[in-house]
């Protein structure tokens, strides 16, 4: 078996298991604005790469975000269309858990809660929350988008804090910034270890299509009109 996760909430990243582990990480270069393009070129040559062929993945799991818009719709429909072909089997386990994967498990007065902030534009932030039980991750709350200083309230106050935005981020509340993990990227190989109980694999299409819908709970961006230029007729 070949597990592959993909996740284009926060630029491109591909990991390969097997049965015995984590073969392989990539992460597709570039500043995201054609991703598009170069998606299905950079999945085949990376699985190439490896000895390995879009037909031999048996599993895929998707980052479903939240994230870029953009990048999750294209992911997502990129992995069903190869499935449609292939018959592999794909889910989807939403991106914030893997960022909240890479914060080291320490006691804490909140119950093991971990805040996921990511830019939510207009000086606001998104933030996800996952409280660690029994060395597993759970998702606490839906995504939701907040001002900065909302984040010191009980209901939202978290024992760690990750982003892997920091330069996008408004400033934080002292306690938050303090506290915060600061990644430069989502490691998709984490989203190879999401529990199946937790997020299990689909077997309709109607499954797949609830299990891959993407998180994305950010609020409209409204920029200023803007003349355009005009010609003589």
């Amino acid at each position: 078996m070949f597990h592959v996760a993909l996740d284009t909430s926060l630029g491109c990243s591909l990991a390969i298991a097997d049965e015995g582990g984590l073969l392989a990480e990539a992460t597709l270069p570039g500043t995201g604005r054609d991703n598009d393009q170069k998606l299905t070129d950079w999945i085949v040559q990376t699985l190439q790469s490896h000895q390995l062929k879009l037909e031999d993945v048996t599993h895929w799991t998707a980052g479903i975000g939240p994230g870029s818009f953009a990048g999750l719709r294209y992911g997502v429909a990129l992995l069903k269309g190869i499935i449609a072909v292939t018959g592999a089997k794909l889910r989807g386990v939403p991106s914030s858990y893997a960022l909240a994967c890479a914060v080291s498990p320490v006691n804490t007065e909140t119950g093991g809660r971990i805040g996921v902030i990511q830019d939510a534009r207009c000086g606001q932030v998104l933030l996800s929350v996952y409280v660690r039980e029994n060395s597993a991750l759970r998702p606490l709350m839906a995504p939701i988008v907040l001002d900065p200083d909302p984040l010191l309230l009980p209901e939202y106050a978290c024992g760690q804090w990750v982003t892997a935005q920091a330069p996008m981020l408004p400033p934080l509340p002292h306690t938050v910034d303090d506290a915060l993990c600061r990644l430069e990227r989502l490691q998709a190989a984490a989203l190879l270890q999401a529990s199946a109980a937790q997020w299990p694999w689909p077997t309709t299409e109607a499954e797949i299509t609830a299990s891959c819908e993407p998180l994305y709970v950010r609020p409209p961006v409204f920029v200023a009109p803007r003349i355009t230029r005009t010609f003589p007729q």
